[in-house]
């Protein structure tokens, strides 16, 4: 469970960057 929610923070981490960026 800590695992995947580290991974999904990750993920949503990325995204929001990429939208920052774009």
């Amino acid at each position: 469970m800590v695992s995947q929610s580290s991974e999904n923070r990750v993920s949503v981490g990325q995204i929001a960057v990429i939208s920052v960026l774009n």
